[in-house]
């Protein structure tokens, strides 16, 4: 019968084990901006594989993952062939026309936070940054000052401006809200302009 010690030595090895793995899983994502073409998608790098997710948007559809070999040289990543395993055989890898972009392609490491897709020069950046900067919130770009308010909330823009009613509203989106604002535009910026509310 194996000693006690030896048994919590060895969940405790487990355990670290996993933490590490998720940890270092979680610093391999990387995210993009959205738009009619490109769905919502991560880019997940593991080990030799390349994989591109799209995760479900509700209880309906079902998400999507494509598995690719890769080889890294320097700073460049080259994906090589697309894996598919059959779906039937409890895999959970799908072949779609959007991931078919990615085969033969080079991504390049501009930084420890961002790559950029050269086919099609479009840059990812770790979604622990994403997260960090904008979270679960919406962004806002009124008389040239950023808000970031909450999805649970809404901002009150009658205590920003003098006639909120004739504000000019603009809805940015993708690669026109990224390219504006960087990384705070990627999930898109709402801009508002108007009088602006005189003090009292």
């Amino acid at each position: 019968m194996l000693n006690i010690k030896i048994i919590i030595t060895i969940l405790l090895i487990g355990f670290i084990n996993i933490s590490f793995s998720q940890t270092s899983e979680n610093s391999q994502i990387y995210q993009t901006y959205s738009t009619e073409a490109i769905p919502y998608h991560l880019l997940i790098i593991k080990n030799k594989k390349l994989i591109i997710e799209i995760p479900r948007k509700n209880d309906i559809t079902f998400g999507s993952r494509t598995l690719f070999n890769k080889r890294t040289e320097k700073d460049t990543i080259f994906i090589i062939n697309e894996l598919i395993k059959d779906t039937k055989k409890g895999g959970i890898i799908i072949s779609n026309s959007f991931t078919k972009q990615f085969i033969n392609s080079k991504i390049f490491e501009k930084s420890n936070n961002e790559l950029l897709f050269i086919n099609k020069n479009r840059p990812y950046f770790k979604k622990r940054l994403i997260d960090s900067l904008i979270g679960d919130n919406t962004i806002y770009y009124i008389n040239k000052k950023l808000y970031k308010v909450s999805n649970r909330n809404s901002i009150n823009i009658d205590t920003i401006l003098e006639k909120p009613k004739r504000a000019k509203i603009k809805i940015l989106k993708g690669k026109q809200a990224f390219e504006k604002y960087g990384v705070i535009g990627l999930k898109g910026v709402i801009e508002i302009s108007g009088r602006k509310k005189r003090c009292k």
